[in-house]
């Protein structure tokens, strides 16, 4: 009944977000994690919809303390909280979805966004070993184009230069052509 009255047609999307907080807390001390996550993630997304950061941020960090097991968790609190500029506990909240995400494309995608929080805030070695991961299964033209740019930065020219040639290589690909 609850998650019913959480998604009732006419609500006002603030208000949506706060049926869905409120599901949520029901459903963690319920120890019911997945449910709990569940209705925390659709909170946040309900409150960024409506530019709602705060609550965006505590819906997403309950979904993340709620079951830190599920991805999506950690990478939507990640975000958030980089774009709050805690970018230390970004990589943290990150670094833990990254280990468990089972989608290699997410994963990749996951760790080539983490290397930019890295970049800033642990400096060019931190980056660099996260785009090395997003590049352990297939060249990606994202984590290509930022590890040219952290090699550039480190002064590792030559290094970048093959970077760069694995890049146009790729892009010459058909799946890859403009």
């Amino acid at each position: 009944e609850v998650d019913a009255h959480a998604e009732q047609d006419e609500l006002e999307p603030v208000v949506r977000g706060r049926r869905l907080l409120a599901l949520g807390k029901a459903a963690d001390a319920a120890d019911e994690p997945w449910v709990a996550a569940r209705a925390f993630l659709a909170a946040a997304d309900q409150a960024r919809a409506v530019h709602d950061a705060a609550l965006a941020l505590e819906a997403a960090e309950a979904g993340f303390l709620a079951d830190p097991s599920l991805p999506e968790t950690g990478t939507l609190f990640s975000s958030l909280l980089a774009e709050h500029g805690d970018l230390g506990r970004a990589l943290s909240v990150g670094r833990t979805a990254l280990e468990r995400t089972e989608d290699l494309n997410a994963g990749e995608e996951l760790a080539v966004r983490l290397a930019g929080f890295a970049r800033s805030a642990e400096g060019i070695d931190a980056a660099r070993v996260l785009l090395r991961r997003a590049l352990r299964r297939v060249d990606r033209a994202d984590a290509l184009g930022a590890r040219i740019d952290v090699e550039v930065e480190a002064g590792a020219l030559e290094r970048a230069a093959e970077l760069l040639t694995r890049l146009l290589v790729l892009a010459e690909r058909p799946e890859h052509a403009a």
